[in-house]
């Protein structure tokens, strides 16, 4: 068996590799052809068939054929590209750094000149590339956008990400892929497109490359990030950016998924400027730093909105000295500090915590709004851990943490006074917990307290569970909906008609099954889709006669009959008062039988529905989408 046999399962990828690779002269061997796999894998996106590369288990060189070696397209962002050309005319169109991972996407974009230095790949590709509109142009790309003055109606470019170039006089930047961007987009026409990848690291310095595009009459309008599964290889953020010549207020914002009937709609979206799906947000220009800081905004924002007492601040609004300790500069007295790694970014809030060397530690001494115990339990917390591994995605480099990037960290602050009561209980906490260690130590040896103990303890669970279910639901509306989590605004009654009608039932319920069959879920009802506590107090009151046990009888009725009894102990309700409103928590663990809802149809025929989730929205399966997914997931056939 040939090393190709080994490789390649279909007669035309044999074809494929053959043509490129022995059209250079190389031998067909395993270590050339794992340089190809980027090319191959998204030309067979492009023909919307799945690339079938295949290495026997015991391989010796199975690792070389991971993704990590090959920066590839997978077909949902082929598919998203191809829907997002197809939406416009172009007379002409520039790709500035063209290559095979790139080629399929050009062929069906009309007049294309591409720019590549790479001559002996020029001459095989045109071998293969019958599309005599495709002008390849074999020169340095930085020498070409400089002297060109053809202007395009289209760019595109998926330019190597952190490739170091030559320094720039106006950009002053080594980033090669930062230069193709902002010297394609000088070439832009009036009404022309700009597509480009870029990391997160674009968006850094206060935003200065997008500030340097606007000077040149360039906007973003629309930002698409991607999940960082996408390219493998290098697992760092990554976004795909349009770029136009119109001044926008605010930006198109969202998460592309491999959900491909989900992105069309993110697209249907994008074009008609709506917002009809939780991930769709608009954001003003320049305030872009990575969509995980977005949701960390978010975050924070909901804070404010919950709490009234939480104002949002950065770092730079809350220090009064910040230093390095180092030989020449120690610590200075002020208990008002907090000492924190730069490399780690772990904060502690007083010396005697240090365990380490104070080479490279800073010292931050906070003024009068804020208290560093406090700032240490933020920290601690969950929102406080999120931003600090937001901050380490940012920062991509090696590099410590820079004291301007320091001062840029978001915060949640709530008044002198809530600060005090929060220290105080984490105090109490703290005690209540060395104490009921002691007494675990001691039970077994002191019988004739424990009935005593056991009465306090009671009384103690009561007052912290139900300040904790409030809280707990807070911090999930926080979050956002996700593929486990999602918010109803009532679970039968339209708010504007105030009846009940099926379809918003059905809604709830199908979310329910869709938990169900994939990995469990929330489902909170009286929670708008933007995460305000709209209540389900209304819907008691006017179609169960404001009784609360007549609401939830119905809800459970309509689980008997729909889902059924046998589903009963992997969901659980109950509800939770907030912001003196009625919320309903429904809580699903996933099950290992198929769950379908069931409905009546016009002629009042049973009909059953599978359902499962993807992210933040249940989808409908059926045929062979149903048959396939039942089969991956080894759970529902044990």
């Amino acid at each position: 068996m040939s090393s190709l046999d080994l490789l390649f399962e279909d007669d035309e990828e044999k074809e494929l590799f053959k043509l490129i690779e022995v059209g250079r002269g190389k031998k067909e061997n395993v270590s050339s052809a794992s340089k190809l796999l980027p090319a191959i894998k998204t030309i067979y996106a492009f023909k919307g068939k799945d690339f079938t590369f295949r290495i026997l288990e015991d391989d010796n060189l199975s690792n070389l054929f991971s993704d990590r070696h090959c920066l590839f397209l997978p077909k949902y962002l082929v598919q998203f590209l191809k829907d997002l050309y197809a939406q416009e005319k172009y007379s002409n169109h520039l790709e500035p750094w063209f290559s095979p991972a790139s080629m399929s996407i050009l062929l069906d974009l009309g007049k294309t000149t591409a720019i590549s230095n790479n001559k002996g790949e020029i001459e095989q590709l045109k071998k293969i590339i019958t599309n005599h509109l495709l002008e390849i142009v074999n020169t340095d790309v930085i020498d070409f956008l400089n002297t060109t003055n053809t202007a395009f109606d289209l760019i595109t470019s998926l330019s190597p990400l952190g490739v170091k170039t030559r320094n720039d006089n106006v950009i002053q930047s080594s980033d090669l892929s930062t230069q193709i961007i902002i010297k394609s987009c000088k070439l832009l026409s009036h009404d022309g497109t700009a597509v480009f990848l870029v990391t997160n690291s674009f968006f850094a310095n206060k935003s200065r490359n997008e500030k340097l595009l606007n000077e040149d009459g360039i906007f973003i309008d629309a930002i698409f990030a991607l999940s960082e599964k996408t390219f493998t290889s290098i697992s760092i953020p990554t976004n795909l950016i349009i770029f136009r010549r119109k001044s926008i207020d605010k930006i198109f914002l969202t998460e592309l998924t491999d959900n491909q009937d989900k992105n069309q709609v993110i697209l249907t979206n994008y074009f008609e400027r709506k917002n009809d799906l939780s991930n769709i947000f608009y954001i003003r220009p320049n305030s872009y730093s990575g969509i995980e800081n977005h949701h960390i905004k978010l975050q924070i924002e909901k804070l404010e909105t919950q709490y009234k007492v939480f104002s949002q601040f950065t770092f730079r609004d809350l220090i009064l000295d910040l230093h390095l300790i180092s030989s020449d500069r120690s610590i200075v007295e002020n208990k008002n500090s907090i000492f924190i790694q730069r490399n780690q970014i772990i904060p502690f809030k007083a010396y005697e915590k240090l365990d380490h060397s104070l080479e490279r530690w800073l010292q931050i001494i906070l003024n009068e709004k804020v208290l560093s115990d406090y700032i240490y339990l933020f920290f601690q917390s969950d929102l406080g851990k999120l931003i600090l591994k937001s901050v380490h995605k940012k920062n991509l480099t090696l590099t410590p943490l820079s004291i301007e990037e320091l001062k840029e960290i978001p915060v949640a602050i709530p008044t002198l006074e809530e600060q005090k009561n929060i220290i105080n209980i984490q105090e109490k906490l703290r005690n209540l917990k060395n104490t009921i260690e002691d007494f675990e130590q001691e039970l077994a040896l002191n019988p004739t307290t424990s009935y005593e103990v056991l009465t306090q303890l009671d009384s103690i669970s009561e007052v912290l569970g139900t300040a904790t279910d409030a809280d707990k639901m807070y911090s999930l509306i926080r979050t956002g909906e996700s593929k486990i989590l999602e918010f109803k605004q009532t679970l039968s009654m339209d708010i504007v008609n105030l009846r009940k009608e099926v379809y918003i039932e059905d809604s709830a319920f199908k979310t329910i099954v869709a938990f169900l069959n994939t990995d469990g879920g929330k489902l909170l009802v009286g929670v708008t889709d933007s995460g305000s506590i709209s209540g389900i107090d209304e819907e008691i009151r006017l179609l169960h006669k404001n009784s609360q046990d007549d609401f939830l009888l119905y809800y459970r009725n309509v689980l008997k009959n729909r889902i059924g009894e046998a589903f009963y102990p992997l969901i659980k309700e109950h509800i939770i008062l907030c912001e003196k409103k009625k919320v309903l928590m429904i809580e699903c663990s996933p099950s290992e039988e198929p769950c379908f809802l069931k409905s009546k149809d016009k002629n009042n025929n049973l009909d059953e529905t599978f359902y499962a989730r993807s992210p933040a929205s249940s989808e409908k399966l059926t045929g062979k989408n149903l048959t396939e997914y039942v089969r991956n997931h080894k759970r529902f056939t044990r």
